[in-house]
């Protein structure tokens, strides 16, 4: 492969991990996103800019590609636990809803 060919696929590789990346870094300060796996493609990332002002554009790619799926693994997580809380909000309130609906029962 080419020089200039590996270069310009670790140059895109590095981009769109870092735009695709960026909404997880940027919720990760909300709290919103696991930090490990945030802090994980963090590193990554910037591992891969490192990688890429050594020239060394392969490892540049494969680092940027692993922060992406870093970062999609912080969402995902994320996203589970999401629905986590609102079954159990959902679970609460089916439970307040059944306790008021026997206390109106017994009151008739």
């Amino acid at each position: 492969m080419h020089k200039n060919q590996k270069l310009w696929q670790a140059v895109l590789a590095v981009s769109i991990s870092s735009a695709l990346a960026f909404p997880a870094f940027v919720y990760g300060q909300s709290g919103t996103y696991p930090p490990t796996e945030l802090r994980l493609a963090r590193e990554e990332l910037d591992s891969a800019r490192l990688a890429l002002d050594v020239r060394d554009y392969e490892r540049a790619r494969r680092l940027a590609e692993q922060a992406l799926a870093d970062a999609r693994v912080a969402e995902a997580r994320a996203e589970t636990e999401s629905v986590r809380q609102a079954a159990r909000d959902l679970r609460l309130t089916i439970e307040t809803l059944r306790a008021e609906a026997a206390r109106l029962a017994a009151l008739y």
